[in-house]
């Protein structure tokens, strides 16, 4: 049985603004990504989750999503493989987290180990493409980057919220241009929308 809060993959965001700035952003994403779609398909954190549920469904006892993780991230928020993390906080057992990875052909791979040290997600409502599209946008308004710039997608993960304010938030790292490549990671609430924090170096 799953716990981990999360809204349905239909669920859209509600910020004020951000529908705007996400319907504004896709035309662009097309002209700035570098990663190409070579290789696995690759696919969002909400397509690959409804195929992780039917396998967390039949899991006895009760699980709360911890981390969310693409593997192989290619260009828009998407990853040839999506990794999920939950904590095994069922009553009177010894705790352990299951992680199931999932591929764009719905195929599920399942591994148990130690508890995770992480804060169950909630108020999951944002996909990774969504919070791509966020992220870009942001970048692009603060002239940090034009339509022509070169990105390469280092690593994209969804966390709780330590504090609970949020509930979750995105982290995307990004490579920007060439000859003089940023390194660029951003963090977004996973439920709004909101950009939590831009770090360049």
């Amino acid at each position: 049985m799953v716990n981990d809060m999360m809204s349905s993959p239909l669920d859209t965001v509600s910020a004020p603004g951000t529908i705007l700035v996400i319907i504004t952003v896709m035309v662009l994403i097309s002209g700035c990504s570098e990663n190409e779609n070579e290789g696995p398909e690759v696919f969002s954190a909400f397509s690959g989750a409804q195929d992780v549920h039917r396998v967390m469904d039949d899991m006895p006892g009760e699980h709360q999503l911890v981390v969310v993780t693409g593997m192989e991230p290619g260009k828009d928020g998407k990853a040839a493989f999506w990794k999920f993390a939950y904590n095994n906080v069922t009553s009177g057992i010894p705790l352990s987290s299951v992680k199931v990875t999932v591929d764009g052909d719905g195929r599920t791979e399942l591994e148990f180990d130690a508890p995770l040290s992480k804060t169950p997600i909630r108020n999951w409502s944002m996909d990774s493409t969504s919070a791509y599209a966020v992220v870009l946008g942001s970048l692009i308004e603060n002239g940090t980057i034009s339509e022509r710039t070169s990105i390469k997608v280092n690593f994209i993960y969804l966390l709780g919220d330590k504090l609970d304010n949020r509930g979750c938030e995105w982290t995307i790292g990004m490579i920007l241009g060439s000859e003089t490549p940023l390194e660029v990671t951003t963090r977004v609430d996973g439920n709004t929308g909101e950009i939590i924090g831009i770090a360049i170096s």
